[in-house]
């Protein structure tokens, strides 16, 4: 940590491609959330290397804000958040944009991926966020894991994030969810509105 004038600077390391970087970044508190609006998400969904007998995806999702600073989808428990510099060149939006197809038209096995990007496009896209909730316990009362916070924009919809996932199974990424009763029967209940 340093202080720069009246910013206090926070250091971390950062693992990216078997170097470690020294890289800066400021943080935000997690109530200034509240009234931003998302312009976009960006997502990469890709190898977790580790030496163990499972081979396992790792998301690695950003949330663009309209004020342009870029975060990720705090953990849970979190007070601030660590803004982001740059994107991964590797990480596509989740939205379709100028007829481009989203990241998630290869993640989606229905036929009706289409209606379910423009929905989600309609739904997230430069809606300005309204709550983060958490489930405390790390897992939900269907024994669902789930480490992330889950942002809620004034449609109702929530966004968050599963990290690492078995190889293959679709979990590792972005998920979203239309509703909180939604969120109750996909993952269950035990959560909480934290802001």
């Amino acid at each position: 940590m340093a202080i720069r004038g009246n910013k206090v600077v926070y250091f971390r390391f950062v693992y990216n491609f078997n170097n470690l970087q020294l890289a800066t970044t400021k943080q935000m508190e997690l109530r200034n959330l509240i009234g931003k609006k998302i312009s976009d998400i960006r997502m990469e969904v890709k190898d977790f290397p580790y030496d163990g007998s499972i081979p396992l995806d790792e998301s690695v999702s950003h949330i663009i804000l309209d004020s342009n600073e870029i975060i990720e989808i705090p953990y849970l428990n979190s007070n601030c958040l660590l803004l982001e510099e740059a994107l991964s060149k590797n990480q596509k939006t989740i939205f379709e944009e100028n007829g481009n197809k989203s990241i998630l038209h290869k993640l989606f096995f229905q036929s009706d991926s289409d209606n379910l990007i423009t929905r989600n496009t309609n739904n997230i896209k430069d809606k300005e966020i309204t709550a983060i909730f958490q489930y405390d316990s790390l897992y939900s009362d269907k024994g669902r894991e789930w480490d992330k916070c889950l942002i809620q924009v004034e449609s109702g919809f929530l966004i968050s994030e599963k990290t690492i996932s078995p190889k293959g199974t679709g979990q590792a990424g972005i998920w979203i969810f239309t509703s909180l009763e939604d969120l109750t029967t996909k993952i269950g209940s035990g959560f909480r509105k934290l802001i």
